[in-house]
């Protein structure tokens, strides 16, 4: 019945098209060329990988904007390595009439082709950047997103640094055009291999109180189907927090009321496309004698999916964070000085405890890839390695360092300390053991 409602569908919408003279043009995705939606051609590859590609948005929108694209370099992160930037300040907002008559002459000579004489005209221009970065954030750049995010909080006031801050953005994204978001080719190396399976992982992360005006965190996620990202944010707190583990705790609530959504899309409508199963009627184990009289209508739908099992309680969603008082209060519950954070935070408590789809482990640091959401002015080499997770070219995400040491220091039978390391490659599970004279 689906299908020919699909067929039904499809044949009333050619129609309409052609009544209204026009054409109707059925392109795929596996065409050399690809197919275009919104500006984003998406290809299918011959290995099964799709790529979303938007090198000749960029650059039509860096044109546009006046960047010269001419010149042979660009930056090799969209913003500058470290933790200070002027333009986060509330200094950089021009507030005297002489800042603002400033700020209106630099931003005309940074733009020779436009016209910009008053303010209003600042503020428009710069709103042109903004709302081209967030397109590209949302769609082919997810790595841009946190700072086009933090830009756009200036976009009522700005000044000449977020413009230059902006242009760099663009700069970067230019530099680095033909990259593409791919789906299909990573994986994620969970530490624990039962969990190889699970369809959907989060990862959280915050930057406590860093911003310098409102003294609120920045927090963000990111959202894996099958190693490949799905979804990505990046905001500021809309409430002050007094600890590190609080803000954590509370950007993990907020990932996991968003994934509630992402669960009932992949359930009722991914998996049956990921299955096959639009033809294929799921009453199969109704007609199949159980001796079991408690099977639940749940578990009943779970052996019936044919590769893929619906996220239930036997097939929960991983939710990775790098806090580890963060994941104590989701697991135990907040102590009686933190009662508050239970209330802001309750989907969390109610995914893990009550509804019991959810599970949260520990992510290293180091290969968080929600870093990248939080903090502005991470070095080159961390900012590539994240970017390589969330565009999807990596083989295999891990979510561990790839060696663990453990170190013990004793007297040999000469009297003299030696120590001996027990090094483990997580990858592998090989074991090595080194013996070193002190």
């Amino acid at each position: 019945m689906m299908s020919q409602l699909l067929i039904d569908f499809n044949k009333a919408f050619d129609e309409h098209f052609i009544k209204v003279k026009s054409t109707v043009k059925t392109q795929y995705a596996s065409r050399p060329e690809g197919v275009q939606f919104l500006g984003t051609v998406i290809k299918q590859h011959e290995d099964g990988t799709y790529s979303m590609d938007m090198e000749e948005r960029i650059k039509i929108a860096c044109e546009k904007l006046g960047l010269d694209t001419t010149k042979k370099g660009y930056p090799a992160t969209p913003y500058t390595a470290g933790d200070t930037h002027q333009w986060r300040e509330a200094g950089s907002i021009p507030k005297t009439p002489a800042q603002i008559e400033q700020t209106i002459k630099e931003v005309q000579d940074l733009h020779p082709n436009a016209v910009i004489k008053t303010y209003d005209d600042v503020i428009r221009s710069f709103r042109q950047y903004t709302g081209n970065g967030i397109w590209f954030a949302e769609t082919g750049c997810p790595h841009v997103m946190p700072i086009i995010y933090q830009l756009a909080r200036f976009q009522t006031f700005p000044g000449i640094t977020h413009f230059m801050a902006i242009r760099r953005v663009f700069e970067y994204m230019y530099g680095k055009r033909s990259r593409k978001l791919t789906f299909g080719k990573q994986s994620i190396n969970h530490k624990d291999p039962k969990h190889f399976k699970r369809p959907i992982t989060i990862f959280t992360d915050t930057s406590h109180g860093d911003c310098p005006i409102t003294k609120k965190a920045t927090g963000g996620y990111t959202i894996f189907l099958f190693g490949s990202l799905i979804l990505i944010r990046s905001f500021r707190l809309s409430c002050v927090t007094t600890s590190t583990a609080q803000s954590e705790y509370y950007m993990m609530s907020a990932a996991a009321a968003e994934s509630l959504y992402i669960m009932e899309l992949y359930n009722n409508v991914l998996l049956p496309f990921i299955n096959n199963a639009l033809n294929i009627k799921m009453d199969i184990m109704e007609r199949v004698p159980v001796m079991v009289s408690k099977l639940t209508d749940e578990v009943v739908e779970t052996l019936n999916a044919k590769n893929y099992p619906m996220i239930t309680e036997q097939n929960k969603m991983l939710l990775y964070g790098d806090n580890a008082s963060a994941l104590l209060m989701s697991n135990q519950g907040p102590g009686k000085n933190s009662k508050h954070s239970m209330i802001h935070a309750s989907w969390l408590w109610e995914c893990l405890h009550i509804r019991k789809i959810m599970e949260t482990l520990k992510v290293h640091t180091k290969c968080n890839p929600a870093d990248i959401c939080t903090k502005i002015g991470l070095s080159a080499e961390t900012f590539e390695k994240h970017v390589r997770t969330l565009l999807g070219e990596n083989e295999s995400l891990d979510v561990d360092v790839n060696n663990v040491a453990v170190a013990q220091i004793f007297r040999n039978s000469y009297g003299t300390p030696d120590m001996v390391c027990i090094i483990k490659n997580v990858a592998s599970g090989d074991h090595v053991g080194v013996i070193m004279d002190l």
